[in-house]
């Protein structure tokens, strides 16, 4: 697969995805892959790895965002499209050679040290966790 054919980064589509290949692992881009992972009852977490590093756990109403410490254009692009396609109010670009989280606007809100952002849904709403941890 190329970065222009990666699959819907949503949750329900994703774990769809998992489900229709049979398997707890699928790659879903150029040394990108899902994972499943039963650690909550009713909703299993799908973790997405690139590189072998975990860059992201996305819950139908929690999301954690990393770029595991790697300041690259395409960690920054796949979590870029997990933030859009799962309805996060962020954008995640490379600004000054930074992986920044920008609103959005597109200003920004802070840059990632690998340590990671969680989001969570209240009443319908996505929401950040305090800051980077």
């Amino acid at each position: 697969m190329t970065n222009l054919k990666l699959p819907s980064l949503n949750y329900p589509e994703l774990a769809e995805l998992l489900r229709n290949r049979g398997s707890w692992e699928v790659t879903i881009g150029y040394k990108t892959k899902a994972t499943l992972w039963h650690t909550s009852p009713g909703y299993p977490e799908i973790e997405v790895l690139h590189h072998g590093n975990e860059i992201a756990s996305i819950e139908p109403y929690k999301i954690w965002l990393s770029n595991a410490g790697w300041h690259s254009a395409t960690t920054a692009d796949r979590l870029n499209r997990i933030a859009k396609d799962n309805g996060l109010p962020i954008r995640v670009t490379i600004l000054d050679g930074l992986t920044t989280v920008r609103d959005l606007n597109l200003v920004p809100l802070c840059t990632l040290t690998g340590r990671g952002i969680t989001y969570t849904m209240n009443a319908g709403i996505w929401e950040r966790e305090g800051t980077e941890s």
